[in-house]
């Protein structure tokens, strides 16, 4: 007499596993955007945090700050507390001096030509970014946005609109960290002791010019500085 198991199905279906134990978690201690080579990401995953892998396009094309889903996204990550930190990095690109033909200038940030692909790229990106920070202040997330010291960024109109409601500047010299070059950033934070940030170059050693291949690999941030920057809540 042949028998046939009356549970067992043709296909897998949803009742034949286990549900997990409890919900997943999705929490984050910090998460940072246009990251590039995560350097940040990787000290504050040394010191322990919960490290939401660098939202960059060099990682996955998925992680393009001009899908608009990418953004609503992050927004509802940041309304909902499971992003703890959030640090922004955009490219600063054809906000930066050395720009030659300049895109724009420091009395005009917003651009010469607003619809040349590259400046409305920057400034596409440069807002969503801003527009994180603004977020993150909304629903009381620290945030932290980096660009070089010298960036025309910090003259637009919206990084003017941050500071006044209550966002605080800090220039840090990698220099002081060991980098062979000066390099000064320019921090736009948000509930963190900002004070802390500011480190200037003291003087009494020489720095290389940045040039040529050199330029590119400045970028990144020297891993004395990565360690130095403390992510938590100003006392």
């Amino acid at each position: 007499m042949l028998f046939r198991s009356c549970d067992v199905d043709a296909e897998p279906v949803a009742e034949d596993f286990p549900a997990p134990p409890k919900q997943l978690p999705f929490y984050f201690d910090a998460v940072e955007i246009c990251g590039g080579s995560g350097v940040l990401s990787k000290a504050l995953a040394a010191r322990g945090l919960e490290v939401c892998p660098p939202i960059d396009l060099s990682n996955s094309k998925h992680y393009d700050l001009r899908d608009l889903r990418l953004v609503e996204w992050i927004y509802q990550m940041i309304a909902e507390r499971r992003f703890k930190s959030v640090i922004c990095e955009p490219v600063c690109a054809t906000f930066s001096p050395a720009q030659h033909p300049a895109s724009r200038s420091y009395a005009q940030p917003l651009g010469f030509e607003r619809t040349n692909p590259k400046t409305y790229l920057g400034n596409l990106i440069a807002f969503r970014c801003l527009s994180i920070l603004w977020v993150a202040w909304r629903y009381a997330v620290i945030a932290l946005l980096e660009q070089p010291q010298l960036s025309k960024m910090a003259w637009l109109p919206f990084w003017q609109f941050l500071l006044q409601l209550g966002f605080v500047e800090a220039i840090t010299d990698s220099c002081v960290f060991g980098s062979i070059h000066r390099k000064p950033f320019r921090w736009l934070g948000y509930d963190l002791d900002m004070a802390s940030i500011n480190a200037r170059c003291t003087g009494g050693h020489q720095h290389v010019k940045i040039e040529g291949q050199l330029t590119k690999a400045s970028a990144i941030y020297h891993p004395g500085l990565a360690d130095f920057i403390e992510i938590g809540r100003a006392s």
